[in-house]
């Protein structure tokens, strides 16, 4: 007879369900909600009650010394050990629900490109993005995902709300905050898709891109788009709505749109070549580690926009895997 695996080595296949079968539907205790989070319920009140759960810091204004892009300053809320670990908790929790047809972002399976590539076949696209999304993310919105959407008992979803948010809003810094923006603002994005399905549009989101395409581009559609997001506590970065005409090379979530094609961006490859000279003629390790880790990261997001730079990224990880090895052994190179 043969023997049965011992069942620390069977793997169960990672399963997707309704919201309606979750773990964290209709939580009615708090002792339950603890036993679900995995931490002693004492130390879970204590995190809802704490306001010091959070590092706080600011990304200063950068300057690509390659392409002089700016990025902006940013000021960013992560969340401490036990914190993190609970968010972490409910977001592998939420990732199996089956999630909005729509949504593209925080999903697993799901990325920018195949956000883009859900529009590849339309002649006609426009996009919006949402401002200060994560901010005007209200704790209320979240109270009310926890209360009515997962019909946790009050106590619990405030306790849920609590530990979500931080300074009245979802933080910019949690591994959890980009799937709880978008069930929290579930409602807005239902009706935005919505909206598409009555001019004949289909519509996503990623995180807080929007992205609607079809034959024709209404007119009105940013008017429409703008009334219906400030209804739900949200505002239009206006610099960046674009309407992209049929022969046009359209821009959507970092990758080109052209034809039936999928492209990397201009934008996206053109650092490329100024970081590989760099490195060729950079003399200090630590510094040439860095940049060969920078031009990796960016061949590789290239690569899986279009694989033909597939074979450049490969070599610039190996070139990064020996330039590591000699810093690390102090050889020469």
């Amino acid at each position: 007879m043969k023997e049965r695996p011992k069942p620390s080595r069977i793997r169960s296949k990672k399963r997707s369900y309704p919201l309606e079968q979750s773990a964290l539907y209709k939580i009615g205790s708090k002792k339950r909600l603890a036993e679900i989070l995995c931490i002693p319920l004492h130390k879970l009140l204590f995190l809802a009650s704490n306001e010091n759960n959070y590092i706080l810091f600011t990304l200063p204004e950068e300057v690509c010394p390659f392409t002089n892009k700016i990025k902006k300053e940013r000021l960013v809320q992560e969340p401490k050990g036990e914190l993190r670990s609970v968010h972490e908790r409910l977001l592998k929790l939420l990732r199996h629900v089956v999630p909005p047809s729509f949504a593209h972002g925080a999903i697993k399976g799901y990325s920018y490109r195949s956000n883009a590539i859900a529009h590849k076949d339309s002649p006609r696209v426009a996009t919006f993005d949402l401002r200060h999304f994560y901010s005007s993310t209200s704790s209320s919105r979240v109270y009310d995902f926890w209360a009515k959407q997962m019909q946790c008992a009050p106590d619990v979803a405030m306790i849920l709300k609590n530990i979500c948010c931080w300074n009245s809003c979802v933080p910019t810094g949690s591994p959890l905050s980009p799937l709880l923006s978008l069930y929290s603002n579930k409602h807005m994005f239902e009706e935005l898709n919505s909206l598409a399905a009555r001019h004949n549009l289909k519509f996503t989101c990623y995180i807080d891109d929007l992205t609607f395409s079809g034959g024709v581009i209404p007119s009105g559609l940013k008017t429409l788009v703008d009334n219906l997001v400030q209804a739900n506590g949200h505002t239009l970065s206006a610099e960046k709505t674009k309407v992209f005409r049929r022969n046009q090379r359209k821009h959507v979530t970092g990758v080109v749109l052209f034809g039936n094609n999928i492209e990397v961006p201009n934008s996206r490859l053109q650092k490329a070549p100024a970081i590989r000279n760099a490195i060729k003629s950079e003399t200090d390790i630590n510094v040439k580690v860095g940049l060969t880790r920078k031009l990796a990261g960016l061949l590789g997001e290239a690569a899986h926009i279009d694989n033909k730079y597939g074979d450049w990224a490969k070599r610039t990880y190996v070139d990064l895997k020996e330039l590591t090895f000699r810093r690390d052994e102090e050889l020469p190179f």
